[in-house]
């Protein structure tokens, strides 16, 4: 994947008033790869086929939603989340076979997916002692798809101007059998530096 990756980005917002949370979360992906290779064929004179494969994979998740703060005191809160998901993805190919003779036959592939789900979850932040807390956020939804799910967990540290956090993420799709796509699952660490204003 780090040798395919073209570019991607991570980024989410947050205001809060008083109990009443706004969000948004927004996550890009592209990946990209090349590949060239030589088949023989039989009675060949030596020059066989080329062939040539040109490949991207485009993709945006993006969830925007709402909270109210359910429960709350000194070291911990509760908020119930409610909102909507957009999974969009494009992934083209383009072939090109070069034969005897250098006769190139170019052919093109590509499908793509646009998935709206309402999803329903929890969120908040657990303090430990001094300035270390564990975030938390976990989700579930339906509608395009038979259900998708995300959620993450970990370890921050809290500054004067903002935290610093190491998390654990996962993200799940399941748009059942015959779809374009009819799982799919992104899962990793993630380093972040929350700013509050």
């Amino acid at each position: 994947v780090i040798d395919a990756l073209k570019m991607s980005f991570m980024g989410s917002a947050q205001v809060r008033k008083g109990r009443w949370t706004g969000f948004s979360d927004l996550i890009y992906l592209r990946l990209g790869a090349d590949q060239q290779i030589n088949v023989s064929l039989p009675a060949d004179d030596g020059s066989g086929l080329n062939v040539h494969a040109d490949e991207e994979l485009k993709g945006w998740v993006w969830t925007l939603g709402g909270g109210y703060t359910l429960w709350y005191n000194d070291r911990a809160n509760v908020d119930l989340v409610i909102g909507a998901r957009l999974f969009d993805l494009d992934s083209d190919l383009e072939l090109s076979v070069t034969g005897p003779r250098n006769r190139t036959l170019p052919a093109s592939l590509s499908a793509s997916v646009t998935l709206w789900d309402a999803i329903i979850g929890v969120y908040g932040r657990v303090d430990l002692s001094g300035h270390w807390f564990v975030p938390y956020y976990l989700d579930v939804g339906t509608g395009d798809t038979e259900l998708t799910s995300t959620g993450y967990t970990g370890v921050g540290y809290a500054f004067d101007w903002g935290d610093l956090t190491l998390t654990y993420r996962y993200l799940y799709y399941d748009q059942g059998n015959d779809k374009t796509i009819e799982g799919l699952t992104f899962n990793g660490f993630a380093v972040g530096i929350n700013f509050r204003f």
